[in-house]
């Protein structure tokens, strides 16, 4: 019976894990100086994070400035590929690259009420850029980026449709190491 129940609940943590992979996806635009708008393209994964340690001050523990890893995307090959390439090579600069993560209102289990989010990055520098080939996938490219602001845009969505209830955004600028927050209640 043991068994049983391990392997049904083994089964139920499967089918939740399938189903947050299906309703949840994310793409990517980049914006070159000058204001042409490249994408959206399809976005297999993406990672980057911060972290903000603190250390023991008088008075008690007191958080340090926040440090932004890279955030690195992983695609399928794209016309976002050129760009990326002649960027990293001529040392230049992307003005603006933006990250959407999407879930339908309908397929979302995993938060109530539903939540979208987008990431901008500011001022972008691509200093890495791979090409593989996936069996599952075809070729897919992996690409690192450094960024100058970073802003953080989480939308509450009305449960019975994708309309947005809420925006909370995080703006923090590495430059002058400076953050502002602000949440906006839709109409």
């Amino acid at each position: 019976m043991k068994t049983f129940v391990k392997g049904v609940c083994s089964f139920l943590i499967l089918l939740v894990t399938l189903r947050l992979s299906a309703c949840a996806t994310a793409s990517f635009n980049i914006t070159r100086t000058g204001g042409a708008i490249l994408g959206p393209f399809p976005a297999n994964s993406v990672s980057g994070g911060i972290q903000a340690p603190y250390s023991p001050a008088s008075g008690g523990a007191q958080l340090v400035l926040p440090s932004f890893s890279p955030v690195t995307i992983e695609a399928p090959l794209s016309a976002a590929d050129n760009t990326l390439i002649q960027t990293l090579v001529t040392g230049g600069r992307v003005q603006q690259v933006d990250i959407g993560f999407y879930v339908s209102a309908a397929n979302a289990v995993q938060t109530f009420p539903p939540l979208s989010r987008k990431i901008t990055l500011n001022q972008v520098v691509i200093p890495s850029y791979k090409d593989a080939n996936d069996e599952a996938n075809g070729p897919v490219t992996t690409f690192t980026m450094l960024f100058s602001k970073y802003t953080d845009t989480t939308y509450q969505l009305r449960s019975s449709s994708d309309a947005v209830t809420k925006t909370y955004t995080t703006t923090y600028d590495l430059i002058t190491q400076r953050g502002t927050n602000s949440a906006v209640a839709s109409r």
